[in-house]
């Protein structure tokens, strides 16, 4: 996947996972927005959420565990991704 799109998520997710059991929409929207914060790609952001890679620069990893950085991304996330849902 190399452009982020619903239907991109949707389909990696029961490619990879077996299973979309989140609404594919809400995750875009979130990763858009928590991108455009942290100044990275939205596909990034994606891959950060969902297989917990980490992006090249921003050091939200350590040592196999998230810095303060990658909780504060996470949570954001969170926030980001209810308030689509919701609406």
């Amino acid at each position: 996947m190399k452009r982020l799109t619903a239907k991109g998520i949707e389909g990696y997710l029961k490619s990879k996972y077996g299973a979309c059991r989140h609404d594919a929409q809400a995750m875009l929207d979130a990763c858009r927005i928590i991108a455009k914060e942290f100044k990275c790609k939205a596909i990034e952001i994606f891959f950060f959420m969902i297989e917990g890679r980490d992006i090249q620069d921003k050091h939200l990893l350590s040592c196999g565990f998230e810095t303060a950085s990658g909780r504060e991304l996470r949570e954001s996330f969170s926030i980001n991704y209810d308030r689509y849902l919701n609406n």
